[in-house]
């Protein structure tokens, strides 16, 4: 009976050791490197390092396992704050349209906004034409520059006397006398001319009533004329036959559209009675002698 229990004992150690011929292999951490862990090689294998892959990771994670229980932004949402928008307690704004945060806060919509109150914006400088908003107060300068006399120059200038002429010879009128005159710009007292200080069109008028007496029967002629800078720009030529001793009136309106630089440009009148007239001369009872501004 002795012998047989010692067989057995000796059987069972032989079995225990023979389990345990291989020793465990401890890692060393040295041998690793940032972000690996000890993954398990199977039953024969050692554990070694390794870097884990996550293409392989699949399903959600639970909302107490610290995750969102779904796989999707919506179903995030719907699963933590328990809808699809965030609460303004969280940071959010409660909503899911831009319309309806501007709803939320009382703005005005992007589109089509209607304001009410007194709104404001910033004021355009003079002469900006885009479609940015005009503020009232740029309106009011645009208009006051329009009107003013800066807007658009103009003058009218009438003669206080009769102008003897010398037949045959152009002359410069002298209109002395303003009936009108935005800016000041017209000289009624020395050269009779007017030089505006805005570039731009100008329409301008002389309106001749010219006289004479014939001193021999035959043709005879007037004019008047718009000068510029000294040149001739425009004139008005009647011609017609009259005997000797004859009485002549010319009713003689010339009107042009001329450019000016707006620095040195000017304007003046002038008019002619052919020789052989005595007398000629310029009524002061309706010529005139005008020009405003038309446009740019």
């Amino acid at each position: 009976m002795k012998r047989l229990f010692a067989a057995a004992l000796l059987a069972l150690s032989t079995t225990v050791f023979g389990a345990t011929l291989s020793p465990i292999t401890l890692l060393n951490p040295t041998g690793s490197t940032s972000g690996q862990v000890i993954t398990s090689m199977g039953p024969t294998g050692a554990p070694a390092w390794q870097t884990v892959a996550l293409s392989g990771v699949s399903g959600t994670l639970a909302i107490a396992n610290g995750g969102t229980a779904a796989t999707t932004r919506a179903g995030a949402l719907a699963n933590i704050l328990g809808g699809l928008t965030v609460p303004v307690v969280n940071g959010g704004t409660g909503v899911t349209s831009a319309a309806a945060e501007l709803s939320r806060i009382g703005a005005a919509p992007l589109a089509s906004p209607a304001f009410t109150g007194t709104p404001a914006a910033p004021t355009a400088t003079g002469g900006t034409n885009t479609t940015q908003i005009a503020t009232t107060a740029f309106v009011q300068s645009a208009v006051s520059g329009a009107t003013s006399a800066g807007g658009q120059p103009y003058f009218k200038a009438t003669m206080s006397a009769n102008q003897t002429l010398t037949a045959g010879s152009v002359a410069k009128i002298t209109f002395n006398t303003k009936a009108e005159d935005s800016n000041t710009e017209y000289d009624a007292t020395t050269n009779y001319r007017f030089t505006p200080q805005k570039s731009g069109l100008y329409m301008v008028t002389v309106y001749l009533y010219m006289t004479g007496t014939n001193t021999t029967a035959g043709n005879y002629t007037a004019a008047s004329m718009i000068y510029k800078n000294g040149a001739m720009s425009a004139e008005n030529i009647f011609t017609g036959y009259a005997g000797v001793s004859s009485s002549l009136a010319y009713v003689l309106p010339v009107t042009a559209l001329i450019r000016m630089n707006g620095s040195t440009d000017y304007v003046e009148a002038d008019g002619v009675i052919n020789a052989g007239q005595t007398t000629p001369t310029v009524s002061n009872a309706l010529s005139f002698f005008q020009e405003y501004y038309v446009g740019p």
